[in-house]
């Protein structure tokens, strides 16, 4: 997940693993009406027609930065496209004009910061990188994590990724519920489990992790309501498996391997990614 060299493995781990977090989708409250812009700005208006009171910002356009010739962040773009994803369940629930337009307001974030010093300077030292901690997926175009959400026997809950603040893992974690669970939970209780998979990192440049996916683990949190964390030991609530470089094609060293992400935008609380193969990934801050 979050590049093209995932493992086989995660999509095993979630068939073997009964257990999923349900995620009640709110219902998307926008009608995209257009396509994408590349190198303008994007005004609301021009991709949506109103359903009710609620409707993106029209900030206008953003004043431009006269030395690089890129927009300065717009303060409201940010939560214009907070707004749009929401109603998206991270991509599983987007048509095509939904994602094209998520597309072209991430890129107007990009833009802004295209000139800029990467977010991914800075780590392993005392000031640290915007880009370390733990972030929360709220959107993506990657078929890959949008293909579990129609496992047969799961949902699909929060998905997160935590980047280590000296740079040298990243850890992908997965929620997961049985299909049956918004129906059994209230009368038996929840069954939680979460999918790990860990890989090492490499800080290439300013912008680039280049990652080599190592172990992948299935742990179970609950079972009807059960909480195992509390009385089953470790060897039994958890399983792993150690993905051979053989497999990872990076003869052991991570910065040979094929896999790797970009950050093209990242602040505070809201990060955007793209994989090698171009897949776009937004994260807030979790």
């Amino acid at each position: 997940m979050f590049t093209t060299a995932r493992p086989v493995l995660l999509l095993l781990a979630l068939n073997a693993t009964a257990t999923a977090f349900t995620v009640k989708t709110p219902s998307s409250r926008w009608t995209a009406v257009g396509g994408s812009l590349r190198g303008e700005r994007l005004r609301a208006s021009e991709y949506f027609t109103e359903d009710d009171e609620s409707f993106p910002s029209d900030s206008g356009d953003p004043p431009i930065d006269d030395t690089s010739g890129t927009y300065a962040v717009d303060p409201l773009l940010k939560s214009d496209l907070l707004t749009v994803v929401a109603g998206l369940n991270r991509g599983f629930n987007a048509r095509e004009d939904e994602r094209s337009l998520v597309v072209a307001l991430a890129e107007q974030l990009e833009a802004s910061q295209a000139t800029s010093t990467g977010a991914c300077k800075g780590f392993g030292t005392p000031d640290g990188s915007v880009a370390a901690g733990e972030w929360r997926l709220v959107f993506t175009t990657a078929l890959d994590v949008l293909a579990i959400g129609v496992n047969p026997l799961v949902e699909v809950g929060q998905i997160y990724q935590n980047i280590d603040s000296t740079g040298e893992e990243v850890v992908n974690v997965i929620e997961v519920q049985p299909k049956f669970a918004a129906l059994a939970n209230p009368l038996v209780g929840s069954s939680l489990s979460k999918l790990r998979v860990y890989a090492s990192a490499t800080i290439e440049d300013d912008r680039r992790i280049r990652i080599a996916f190592k172990r992948v683990e299935a742990e179970a949190i609950s079972i009807l309501g059960f909480d195992l964390t509390t009385f089953l030991p470790p060897a039994i609530q958890m399983i792993g498996l150690d993905i051979p470089s053989a497999v990872r094609g990076d003869n052991g060293d991570p910065s040979q391997s094929a896999g790797y992400f970009s950050v093209t935008f990242c602040d505070d609380d809201l990060r955007v990614s793209r994989s090698n193969n171009g897949d776009l990934f937004i994260l807030v801050r979790a």
